[in-house]
């Protein structure tokens, strides 16, 4: 059922976070579901062609290993608009489109993407193989005139045979020193690449992954490049683990959290990635302001300068403003907090308001970024809900939040638009629920 809760009321939110254990690589298990999820962790979408990704991180092992799928929100939007779409599975399986999809070693995590009209780019935090999978994207119309999404990750070369092949070749592929990659943010550079940043659980390190431009060409599509990405550079942050990452739009610094829990310090950490390898790594102790032992979620608000901080022990929704002071660097001034619950995970922005999941209750709660207050709270959309994205398309007037749902093996689709009456009501879910 869905809460409204009103301004000023305190409000308790159960929430927990998600643990993965980075063991072993590929699995002696069955091969990987072409139309469905396998506990889904890391999930974007793709505004420009009407898709999202979606990483499958085979959590138990049971399939041969994990993959990227790809689901089409295009025919979904027509299926909820009421046009004629053909024949319409029980569990929308037929939006999974796992003839495009990709296999990945086990524990996927996060994925960043960069989209642009004619396709751009993803890359996927693998955990159990240490690397960065680059997976250059395609957009294209078929014979039908409905939009296509390719995944190419192969060395100049066109996708193998078979189901869910792995990506290949030093230009796709990139090989870390360190344990557990997790979360991944894209910057932007100058000369036209761009930098993965990649956090590390195991690590207090941020590693810097310079990706060369590259260009795809040809049909069938291929991926053409001069120089291969590499790790140029890392940061280290002094934590035990460093967990997600968001970038402010307006001053452009780089915020991280850290994972692993320690004693009477909870530091988040920023810095100016500007600076590349030069770049000073500050930290601000939040435990003297709202006490905590471990950092999460972060994100910034629709101003840019709003960053919003997932804390635990206690539990809550942190919010700072980052307006750089007469030193130019971010002031980060405490503005106020929304009590959680256990163990609160993942946080992202879609307009004035941020969204939080909770894994082990089962819910996601809102919070208005302007009043700092917690608005809404949604305890049935799916069994462990855990990473979030949106989409948005406004000819239409629908505006959705898609949440990968861990324990369910689902995705679900909620309809996000607060002037709705069926604001955070469940528009679909995609996916055949697991039973377990």
């Amino acid at each position: 059922m869905s809460k409204r809760v009103q301004p000023g009321l305190v409000t308790v939110v159960l929430a927990v976070g998600f643990l993965l254990s980075a063991c072993g690589d590929l699995a002696a298990g069955r091969a990987p579901d072409k139309d469905g999820f396998h506990f889904p962790v890391g999930l974007a979408v793709h505004p420009h062609a009407g898709f999202a990704l979606v990483v499958n991180s085979n959590f138990n092992l049971s399939r041969q290993a994990g993959t990227l799928q790809v689901v089409d929100l295009n025919k979904l939007a027509a299926r909820v608009l009421g046009e004629p779409v053909g024949e319409v599975d029980e569990y929308n399986r037929d939006l999974i489109q796992g003839d495009r999809g990709i296999g990945l070693g086990d524990f996927g995590a996060g994925i960043a993407l960069h989209a642009t009209p004619e396709g751009g780019l993803a890359a996927v935090a693998v955990r159990g193989r240490n690397e960065l999978v680059l997976v250059d994207l395609a957009v294209g119309v078929d014979g039908n005139n409905n939009n296509t999404l390719d995944l190419l990750c192969w060395s100049r070369r066109d996708r193998p045979a078979g189901s869910f092949p792995s990506c290949d070749g030093s230009g796709n592929v990139v090989a870390f020193s360190r344990d557990d990659p997790f979360d991944v943010l894209f910057v932007e550079d100058p000369d036209g690449g761009t930098t993965a940043y990649v956090t590390f659980l195991r690590d207090g390190s941020i590693s810097a992954v310079q990706i060369p431009a590259r260009s795809v060409t040809g049909d069938p599509p291929r991926v053409e490049y001069v120089d291969i990405p590499r790790v140029a550079y890392t940061l280290n942050t002094g934590a035990l683990g460093t967990n997600d990452l968001a970038r402010s739009p307006v001053t452009g610094h780089v915020y991280a959290t850290s994972r692993v829990a320690e004693v009477s310090f909870n530091p988040i950490h920023y810095f100016d990635p500007t600076m590349a390898e030069d770049a000073p790594v500050y930290n601000l102790d939040l435990f003297h302001t709202v006490l905590g032992s471990e950092t999460r979620g972060v994100d910034f608000a629709a101003d840019g300068l709003t960053v919003g901080v997932i804390v635990r022990n206690p539990d809550m929704l942190v919010f700072l403003d980052t307006t750089p002071g007469e030193n130019g660097l971010p002031q980060n001034s405490y503005l106020g907090q929304v009590v959680l619950g256990n163990n609160p995970s993942r946080v992202r922005t879609h307009g004035d308001f941020m969204f939080a999941t909770c894994a082990q209750d089962d819910a996601v709660y809102v919070a208005d970024t302007r009043t700092r207050r917690l608005v809404d709270i949604r305890e049935d959309i799916c069994r462990g809900p855990f990473d979030i994205d949106f989409y948005d398309l406004a000819e239409d007037d629908l505006h959705w939040a898609l949440i990968s749902c861990f324990e369910e093996d689902v995705v679900a689709v909620v309809d996000v638009d607060p002037e709705s009456t069926d604001f955070m009501e469940v528009v679909a879910r995609i996916g055949k629920p697991r039973d377990d």
